[in-house]
């Protein structure tokens, strides 16, 4: 079971900011990629295009590390989890990440992504580190 984050790392995971998604390819190479994120009930959400390196690696090899960071005139902080991936097709995650990211699920860029195949993935981290310096 992973520890419980303290409020400021909690904080850090509600800001509409990147994460940063690492997955294993086929030949054990590390591919990471930006994701916009949803923090809720301990896990981390994130939605891909069903055709994309990220999501045909997680769906072979469901190991995930997510890195969140942010760098402000209070310092640096950062939370990083790893855990195993589960693919979920219920998009209701993919429309809460738009209301976050865009303000809206009906903004011309959330009804296109929206449009695209896609899979949302949920991590219930084994591991967390969170930092702050």
């Amino acid at each position: 079971m992973a520890k419980r984050l303290e409020a400021w790392a909690e904080e850090l995971l509600r800001k509409p900011i990147l994460a940063r998604v690492a997955t294993v390819d086929e030949k054990c190479m590390p591919h990471v990629t930006p994701v916009w994120f949803l923090y809720e009930d301990g896990c981390i959400y994130f939605s891909v295009q069903k055709r994309t390196v990220k999501a045909r690696n997680i769906m072979k090899r469901p190991y995930v590390s997510v890195v969140v960071d942010e760098v402000s005139e209070r310092g640096t902080m950062g939370v990083t989890m790893s855990g195993r991936a589960e693919v979920m097709e219920d998009l209701k995650f993919f429309d809460k990440l738009s209301e976050k990211y865009l303000g809206s699920v009906d903004h011309p860029v959330a009804k296109a992504l929206r449009s695209l195949p896609r899979i949302v993935v949920k991590i219930k981290p084994e591991k967390i580190a969170a930092w702050k310096f």
